[in-house]
């Protein structure tokens, strides 16, 4: 009786937190790094270009 309450409790309990890690580690990775590093690379490399040019 020990060894079959012991292995119906662990299975349930794994397969369930799988599945909520997938559908969010996927739609939240695909939206950040494909607006973000996008735009916010490209504005900062030309304004520090035109800057350094102007001074010196």
């Amino acid at each position: 009786p020990v060894v079959e309450t012991k292995p119906t409790p662990v299975v349930e309990t794994k397969p369930a937190p799988p599945p909520v890690i997938e559908v969010k580690a996927e739609p939240v990775i695909e939206d950040i790094p494909k607006k973000k590093p996008v735009k916010k690379r490209r504005t900062r490399t030309t304004r520090k270009k035109t800057t350094t040019k102007s001074k010196e």
